[in-house]
């Protein structure tokens, strides 16, 4: 009797500009030699999932690479934006005329993706797809695998579930379709009813409905907890930014990388704790923060700038040295301006911040959750120079 073929699956949820993730991370797994039975999404989702699931994954890493908003809409819905910036809250009103007078065009982006799949390539791979959109003129959403789906329609029904609401009426057939995400921005629950053994389901965090799924299923979440920018920023450098940090991200989950913002293989944090609490009174006086206190400064460094640091750097009141470690060391990576979309041995980074000078990189700081302090930032700076 032969051995059960594990059936692997990726779901992919919608987000417009923010897909480029699914492909950093898909790129990941590929690359690891994983093998997959599905992919389903909704909206760029079901874009991105029918073309891994027509074999084609450098053409689907050559769309987000080449194309540009000037590729997917009109002029008209170009100048809005435009004027946008120009004259910031203008948007709304803009959009909300263009919608009362017939909604953007959407026959760029039906060219892109005739250019991009071939639904004869996708009918042939024996690959399970998948995709979500809602009706409107029946009130009832659809969750379609290919087989579903008559020939000749498969970008009828792509476009139908990213059919956003500012766009030109879509009809499939006698009705009419709107966004997949208004009911189930990631279908997880199409793999798991289809009896997936494992399910990759990467998520852009953009508007639409997460359903919940059993629990009981093997779901491997992955997703950031940082900004991927606009679901209309259709930007080149934006793309190429989301592709390092999915990928990076998915070699997280590949390899058990530690880290929240860098992505570290052979952590040694046992060696950076106790480096810390063998910091000796003659090195604290060396620190600025300790130059006018009186009381002992072991006792200063343990029950005062531990929580303070702690707090600072958002940690749970539950921290423990280990967690300390690894923030402090990160935060000073990221005030140096290390590269955070690498994967790093541990040794390598500790020397990457010992001798790389400090950026001063406050913008990016905040960017990544951190409220900047300079007077902190340098105590933790000449800490970390003691435990490195």
């Amino acid at each position: 009797m032969g051995v059960k073929q594990v059936k692997r699956g990726f779901a992919l949820e919608g987000g417009g500009a923010r897909g480029s993730y699914h492909m950093g991370v898909c790129k990941a797994y590929l690359e690891a030699g994983y093998e997959f039975h599905g992919a389903v999404g909704t909206s760029i989702g079901a874009i991105n999932a029918v073309m891994l699931a027509s074999g084609e994954f450098d053409k689907a890493l050559e769309l987000w690479e080449t194309v540009t908003i000037e590729h997917l809409f009109d002029q008209a819905f170009l100048d809005v934006l435009k004027l946008d910036q120009h004259f910031p809250g203008s948007l709304t009103t803009a959009l909300k005329k263009l919608i009362v007078d017939r909604g953007i065009d959407h026959s760029r982006i039906k060219a892109v993706l005739a250019t991009y799949i071939d639904e004869k390539k996708v009918r042939a791979s024996g690959i399970d797809f998948g995709l979500v959109t809602f009706s409107l003129s029946e009130r009832r959403s659809y969750e379609v695998f290919l087989n579903e789906i008559p020939e000749g329609k498969l970008i009828d029904y792509i476009l139908a579930s990213a059919k956003l609401p500012i766009f030109m009426p879509l009809h499939v057939g006698d009705h009419r379709f709107i966004d997949g995400g208004v009911i189930n921005s990631c279908p997880i629950n199409m793999l798991i009813d289809r009896d997936y053994d494992e399910i990759i389901a990467i998520r852009t965090k953009s508007f639409g409905v997460f359903r919940r799924y059993d629990k009981n299923a093997n779901v491997t979440l992955i997703e950031t907890d940082e900004h991927l920018g606009h679901f209309l920023e259709f930007d080149l450098d934006n793309a190429r930014r989301n592709i390092r940090r999915g990928y990076c991200d998915g070699l997280k989950v590949l390899q058990s990388l530690a880290g929240r913002r860098y992505y570290l293989k052979d952590v040694q944090l046992q060696r950076v704790v106790q480096k810390f609490l063998s910091i000796q009174a003659p090195d604290l006086e060396m620190l600025s923060y300790f130059k006018r206190e009186t009381l002992e400064k072991k006792r200063v460094l343990l029950e005062r700038v531990v929580p303070d640091i702690g707090d600072y750097l958002n940690l749970d009141k539950s921290f423990t040295y280990e967690q300390l470690m690894l923030e402090m060391l990160e935060f000073v990576a990221l005030r140096k301006g290390i590269d955070r979309f690498k994967v790093y041995a541990f040794d390598e980074f500790c020397n990457l911040i010992k001798k790389k000078p400090t950026a001063q990189a406050a913008n990016l700081l905040s960017k990544v959750g951190f409220d900047f302090s300079e007077k902190k930032a340098i105590l933790i700076e000449e800490i970390v120079k003691l435990i490195v």
